[in-house]
C-alpha cells in the first residue's frame, strides 16, 4: 500500500461509474426488461472508437476497462421499444445493465473464431472444392472424353448457376425454419454424394443432371452461413469475418489446383481418366466435413452443448451473456426472431418489395461480370497458351493468391474508412485496363508469360463481396428481412455467373472482341451503379432527418409507439452510406488498476457535445422532486420509469424514528424506516451494532445523498427477499436497481467533488452500502460485486494515509471493521484480489493470550480478530499457487509448503488456546449478555475454526475429498451449526452462510441434505437472496459432482468459488 499521496488523491477526487445489474440470473425472477432499462444511464459505457481490423495497429488499451459500447437499450425512452422479443433463445441471457472489460470481449471473441469462424471457412471450403473442380477437370480433356464441346461447357455452368440461383432463397426459407446447425450439415452430405457421383459421368445428360443437383443442394448453403455468423458477430467485425470466410473460398481454389495437379496424373489407373478421382476424393472429403457439421454446429450462442461440444457447451454463462448482449446492443434488430422461426408468405413478400435493398441487388447483378468470364477460360487460354495440364493447375494459384490480399485489404479500408460504393467502385477502375487489353491485344501473337501476367492481374483483382453482403446485411434492420434480403442478394451474384457464363460464345472464339466489348460496357455501368447507389441512400438519410428533426421529444415518442414502420422503413433509422457523420463520444468512467496494484476511481473526460439530441444522454431525475412523485402514483403509462409507483409499493406509516427526516421524499423516509426496523437486524448479528448502525450510519445518510440512495437500495434488497408473488418482485427489484444507479451517479460526483477529509468517512459508507447490496441483490459473480470493493479498498488506504484511522470516529471504527471482516472472505472468491495486509505474527510465534493482545469473540465477528488474519493468508497462499508456473524452483515451492504447514500449526494452536480457556465475548456498550448467548457465540467461533482448517487441508494441502479428515471436518461444522437456534436478527446466524457454503462445496452423501437443511433455515431466518442463491449453486454443483469423483470436484473449485457466500 506503499503510494504518493497525489496517487491516493486520485482515489477519491477522481469520479467513478458503478456496475448495477437490476436483475436476478434467474430468468423467473427477472425484473421486466421494460422497467429495468430506464436506469441504464447509469452505468459504465465505453468510448466509441474507428472500427479496427485484427491487424490495424491500435493504442495501447486498458484491459480492465469496460468495453461496453453504447446503444439503444441506453435510452429510457428507445430501449423498451427495442426488446427482444418473449421466445427469443437467448432472452435467458439478455441484460441491457451487463459491461464486460476489454480483456474479457477479446477472450470471447478469440473463442468464438476459433469455435464458430474456423469450421465456417472450412465448410466454405468444402463447397468450393466441390463447386469450382470442374475448371480443373476440363484441363484433363474432360469435355474430348463425354464428347462434349465449349457450348455444352457453357449449358453446363448455366444450368449449375440457374439452379444455384433458384435454391438460394427455398434453402434459406428452409434454414429458417429448421435452423442453420441443421440444414447447412444436410446440405454437406447431400451435394458431397452428387459430387463424388460425377466419378460416374458418361455423356451430356449425366453431367447437366449432376451440374443441376449440385447446385440445387449447394444453394442457400452462403447466405444460410452469413445468417448463422451474423448470430455470434457484431456488423464491425463481421465484415472482416466475411473477407476471411472469402479468403477461404480463394484458399479452397488454391488446394483445388494443387488436388488437380495431382489427381490429373492418375489418367488411365485402374482404367479411368485423373477427373473421375478428383471428382470421388473431394466429394467423400466433403461427406467427411458434412458428418463433422452435424456435431459441430451449435444453434446459437447459448445453445452449444452436445455431444462433441461437451455437456456444458463451449462457453461459460459469463460469456454467453457477453456475447448475447455485445450482439443484441450492436443491432437489437437480431432479437425480432427466434433462429427457428419460420418466415411466412406475408412476410416473404414484405421483404422483396422492400425497394431500399434493390439498389444493392442491382450491384450484384452486375459487379462481378466483368472477371468472371475470362476467370472460366482461364485453364482453357493458359492450354491454348501451350501450357501443360501440370503447369497450368500450378498457375492457377497466383491469381488467387492476389485475391486473397485484395480482398483482405479492401474488407480493411471499409471498415477503417466506413467506406463501401466508392471501394466497390475503385475495383471497378482496377479492371478496366486489363479488360481493355483483352479486347485490342491478340493474345497469341505476344508471349504467353505477358497474356499470363494481365490475366493474373485481372483474376487476382479484389472483389467487393464481403463488404457488400455486410452492407446489406446492416441495411435490413429485421432478422427477416436480413434472412430474405442475404439469399436475394447472393441469387443477383448468381445470376451474374449466368449472365457471365454466355459472354463468351463459340462464335466469338479465339479472341472474344465481342465478349470483351459487353465486359466494358458492363464496367461502365457498374461504375454508375456505385455512384447511384451512394447518392440515393445520401438522399434517402437526408429526407428522413428533415421529418425527423422538425418533430419535438413528444412527436418522436408518439411516432416511436405507434408507428407501423418496420425495419429500414423506420424514421429513426438510417441506412448504411459511406462517410457518415462521426459518432458522438460519450467518454465514461471506468474502474480500473493503478500500476497494477491499487484499484483506483477514474474520472470520466468531459464529453463532446454530439450532432444530434437523440444521441444526448437522458436528463437527470430528481427523485425527490413532487411532479415526479404525482407523476410516479398517476394512471399514465408513461410516466417516469425510474422508479416504481407509490402504488406499486405500499408504504406503511413512519415510525418516531424516522419521522424527523420530513424533508425527504416518501420513497425515501419509507426506506430508511424499512431499513431501521427490519434490514439493519439482519445485516448486524447483535443488538449493539444494530444500533451503531442506526445511530452512526443513518445520520450520516440524511445529509449524504449517495449513502442515503445506498441505504434505500439494502432496504428494498432485503424487502425484495420477502416479496410472495413476481408482481411485487418485479416492482422491489426495479426500486433496488434505481437507487443503486442512483446511488453510484451520486458517489460519482460526490468524489469528484470531494476536497474535505472528514468526507471521505460517509463515501466509504456509501461504497459499503453498494457492495453489500450488489452480493445480496445482483447474480453471484465477482464482476457485480468487486468494483465496490475496490472503491472502498482504496478509500480506505486514503484514510489510513491522511491519519484519520490513528483517532478514528465511531463511524469509521464501525466501518474499518466492517472492511477487515469483508476482505477475508472477499480474497477467497476474487482470485485477483489479493489481501494488501495480514494480521498474521512471524512463523516464530505461535498464538497466545498476552496483556499486550487480549483474546476476545468480537460481537460484530462471532469470532476472535486472529482468525480474519487465518483467513486471509489461506487466501494468499492459495492464489501463489494458482499462480504457480512449471519453471517454479523446488526451493520455492518448498517454501510455500512450510508456510502452508505453519499456518496450519498456527490455526491448530489457536483451537487449542480456545479449548483450553474459551475467550468471553466482549460486549458493547455495557450490555450484559446471557449465558446461551455467550454460548452460541463460541459455537460460533468454533465453526469458522474449523472452516479454516477445512481450506488449508482442502485448497492448500490438496486432501482429498473423500479423505476421513475432510468429511470429519464437515461433520464437525454441521454438528456445531445445527447447535445455533435460527432466529431473525439478533444471533451469529447472519454469519452462518460462509462456513455452510465451504463445507457443502466438500460434503458428500447425507451430510448433503443436511447443509440444505441448514442452510434453508437461515434463509428462512433472514430473508436474504444471497442465502437462498448459496444453495442453489451447491445444488448445481451437487448434481453435476455425484460425490465419487474428486478430481472433478478439484476442477469445479475454481467455478464455484467465484461465488462470494457474504
Amino acid at each position: 500500500m506503499a503510494q504518493s499521496d497525489d496517487v491516493r488523491q486520485s482515489d477519491v477526487k477522481n469520479a467513478v461509474d458503478l456496475r448495477i445489474d437490476p436483475t436476478d440470473s434467474d430468468s423467473s425472477k427477472s425484473i421486466p426488461s421494460t422497467k429495468v432499462i430506464a436506469l441504464i444511464a447509469e452505468l459504465p459505457l465505453a468510448a466509441p472508437e474507428e472500427p479496427r481490423s485484427w491487424w490495424q495497429r491500435r493504442p495501447r488499451q486498458d484491459g480492465e476497462a469496460v468495453a461496453t459500447r453504447r446503444s439503444v437499450f441506453d435510452d429510457p425512452d428507445m430501449a423498451r421499444r427495442y426488446q427482444p422479443r418473449s421466445d427469443w433463445e437467448n432472452l435467458h441471457r439478455f441484460d441491457p445493465s451487463e459491461r464486460w472489460t476489454s480483456n474479457e470481449e477479446r477472450k470471447v471473441v478469440r473463442k468464438i473464431d476459433k469455435r464458430i469462424m474456423i469450421f465456417a471457412c472450412v465448410m466454405f471450403m468444402a463447397l468450393e472444392l466441390d463447386r469450382s473442380n470442374l475448371s480443373q477437370a476440363v484441363s484433363d480433356n474432360f469435355l474430348l472424353d463425354l464428347k462434349m464441346d465449349t457450348n455444352d461447357y457453357n449449358l453446363g455452368n448455366t444450368v449449375f448457376k440457374l439452379s444455384f440461383l433458384c435454391a438460394e432463397l427455398p434453402s434459406q426459407l428452409v434454414s429458417k425454419y429448421l435452423g442453420p446447425d441443421r440444414w447447412i450439415p444436410m446440405q454437406l452430405c447431400l451435394w458431397s454424394l452428387v459430387s463424388a457421383g460425377q466419378f460416374w459421368l458418361d455423356g451430356r445428360a449425366s453431367f447437366l443432371a449432376c451440374r443441376a443437383l449440385l447446385a440445387i443442394f449447394q444453394g442457400g448453403f452462403i447466405p444460410d452461413t452469413i445468417l448463422y455468423l451474423s448470430y455470434f458477430y457484431t456488423a464491425s467485425e463481421l465484415t472482416v469475418r466475411l473477407a476471411f470466410f472469402w479468403t477461404a473460398y480463394n484458399v479452397a481454389d488454391i488446394i483445388s489446383g494443387f488436388l488437380g495437379a495431382g489427381f490429373l496424373q492418375l489418367r488411365g489407373w485402374h482404367g479411368y481418366e485423373g477427373w473421375r478421382w478428383l471428382f470421388l476424393f473431394e466429394g467423400l472429403l466433403t461427406l467427411a466435413v458434412g458428418i463433422s457439421a452435424w456435431f459441430l454446429m451449435p444453434a446459437g450462442p447459448t445453445q452449444t452443448s452436445g455431444i462433441l461440444r461437451g455437456k456444458n457447451g463451449w462457453f461459460t454463462e459469463r460469456e454467453e451473456r457477453i456475447m448475447v448482449n455485445r450482439v443484441i446492443r450492436d443491432d437489437p434488430s437480431k432479437g425480432d426472431m427466434h433462429n427457428r422461426q419460420p418466415i411466412t408468405p406475408k412476410l416473404l413478400w414484405a421483404s422483396l418489395k422492400d425497394y431500399d435493398l434493390w439498389p444493392i441487388y442491382a450491384i450484384g447483378l452486375t459487379f462481378l461480370i466483368p472477371a468472371a468470364p475470362p476467370a472460366q477460360y482461364f485453364t482453357l487460354t493458359l492450354r491454348g497458351l501451350g501450357f501443360n495440364v501440370l503447369v497450368t493447375n500450378l498457375l492457377t494459384i497466383p491469381p488467387t493468391i492476389l485475391s486473397i490480399g485484395g480482398l483482405l485489404l479492401i474488407s480493411y479500408l471499409a471498415e477503417k474508412w466506413n467506406e463501401r460504393s466508392l471501394l466497390g467502385l475503385a475495383v471497378q477502375i482496377w479492371k478496366l485496363p486489363f479488360i481493355i487489353y483483352l479486347y485490342v491485344v491478340d493474345m497469341s501473337t505476344v508471349n504467353r508469360w505477358v497474356s499470363f501476367a494481365v490475366l493474373t492481374l485481372l483474376l487476382g483483382s479484389p472483389t467487393a463481396h464481403s463488404i457488400q453482403v455486410s452492407w446489406n446485411s446492416r441495411n435490413s434492420n429485421t432478422v427477416r428481412l436480413r434472412t430474405v434480403s442475404a439469399a436475394v442478394y447472393n441469387m443477383s451474384v448468381q445470376s451474374a455467373g449466368i449472365i457471365a457464363s454466355n459472354v463468351y460464345r463459340k462464335e466469338d472464339a479465339p479472341r472474344y472482341r465481342e465478349g470483351n466489348k459487353n465486359l466494358l460496357a458492363i464496367i461502365a455501368l457498374n461504375i454508375t451503379l456505385y455512384l447511384l447507389t451512394r447518392t440515393y441512400y445520401i438522399w434517402r438519410n437526408k429526407s428522413r432527418d428533415r421529418i425527423w428533426d422538425a418533430m419535438d421529444d413528444e412527436q418522436k415518442k408518439h411516432y416511436l409507439d405507434t408507428t407501423k414502420d418496420q425495419g429500414n422503413k423506420r424514421l429513426d433509422f438510417r441506412l448504411k452510406v459511406p462517410v457518415m457523420p462521426p459518432q458522438r463520444r460519450s467518454w465514461v468512467g471506468c474502474a480500473r488498476y493503478l500500476n497494477k496494484k491499487n484499484f483506483i476511481y477514474v474520472s470520466p473526460s468531459p464529453s463532446r457535445p454530439g450532432p444530434s439530441k437523440a444521441a444526448s444522454p437522458p436528463p437527470e431525475q430528481n427523485i425527490d422532486d413532487p411532479e415526479w412523485i404525482a407523476a410516479s402514483s398517476s394512471e399514465d403509462p408513461e410516466s417516469s420509469q425510474l422508479v416504481v409507483s407509490q402504488r406499486q409499493m405500499p408504504m406503511p406509516p413512519l415510525t418516531p424514528s424516522v419521522e424527523f427526516f420530513g424533508h425527504l421524499s416518501p420513497l425515501h423516509r419509507s426506506g430508511l424506516q424499512y431499513f431501521t426496523e427490519r434490514t439493519v437486524k439482519v445485516l448486524a448479528p447483535h443488538p449493539q451494532i444494530f444500533n451503531e448502525l442506526c445511530e452512526l450510519i443513518l445520520p450520516m445518510a440524511v445529509f449524504n445523498e449517495p449513502l442515503l440512495q445506498g441505504i434505500v437500495a439494502l432496504a428494498a434488497t432485503h424487502r425484495l427477499a420477502t416479496c410472495k408473488t413476481s408482481e411485487e418482485q418485479s416492482s422491489q427489484a426495479l426500486i433496488v436497481a434505481s437507487f443503486q444507479a442512483l446511488s453510484s451517479r451520486s458517489l460519482c460526483q460526490k468524489l469528484s467533488e470531494c476536497d474535505e477529509d472528514q468526507q471521505l468517512i460517509p463515501l466509504l459508507a456509501a461504497s459499503r452500502a453498494l457492495f453489500v447490496c450488489e452480493v445480496f441483490a445482483s447474480e453471484p459473480s465477482p464482476d457485480r460485486w468487486s468494483v465496490h470493493f475496490r472503491g472502498a479498498r482504496g478509500l480506505i488506504s486514503r484514510i489510513h494515509d491522511k491519519g484519520l484511522s490513528q483517532n478514528p470516529t465511531d463511524e469509521l471504527r464501525f466501518l474499518l471493521r466492517w472492511f477487515d471482516m469483508t476482505e477475508s472472505l472477499v480474497c477467497h472468491a476474487r482470485g485477483d484480489l489479493a489481501p494488501q495486509h495480514s494480521t498474521i505474527p512471524s512463523p516464530t510465534t505461535l498464538a497466545s493470550d498476552t496483556d499486550d493482545e487480549p483474546v476476545y469473540i468480537d460481537m460484530y465477528l462471532a469470532r476472535t480478530k486472529d482468525l480474519l488474519g487465518v483467513f486471509k493468508e489461506i487466501a494468499r497462499l492459495c492464489q501463489v499457487n494458482n499462480n504457480g508456473t512449471a519453471s517454479e524452483t523446488s526451493s520455492q515451492a518448498g517454501q510455500v509448503g512450510a508456510e502452508v504447514w505453519w499456518l496450519l500449526n498456527y490455526l491448530q494452536s489457536i483451537i487449542d488456546r480456545d479449548q483450553a480457556n474459551p475467550p468471553p465475548v466482549m460486549s458493547i456498550r455495557g450490555r450484559v449478555l446471557s449465558v446461551a448467548e455467550v454460548h452460541e457465540y463460541r459455537l460460533s467461533n468454533q465453526i469458522w475454526q474449523l472452516t479454516g482448517l477445512l481450506l488449508i487441508h482442502r485448497r492448500l494441502r490438496h486432501e482429498r475429498r473423500s479423505s476421513p479428515l475432510v468429511q470429519n471436518l464437515v461433520d464437525q461444522i454441521l454438528k456445531c451449526a445445527e447447535r445455533l437456534t435460527l432466529r431473525d436478527g439478533l444471533t451469529p446466524v447472519t454469519l452462518l452462510t460462509p462456513p455452510l457454503f465451504f463445507a457443502g462445496c466438500d460434503a458428500l452423501g447425507d451430510d448433503r441434505p443436511r447443509i440444505k437443511t441448514s442452510l434453508q433455515g437461515v434463509s428462512t431466518a433472514l430473508g436474504l437472496l444471497n442465502t437462498q442463491r448459496a444453495l442453489e449453486i451447491l445444488e448445481q454443483y451437487w448434481k453435476a459432482d455425484p460425490g465419487v469423483n474428486d478430481d472433478l470436484a478439484d476442477r469445479s473449485w475454481p467455478r464455484i468459488s467465484q461465488f462470494l457466500p457474504y
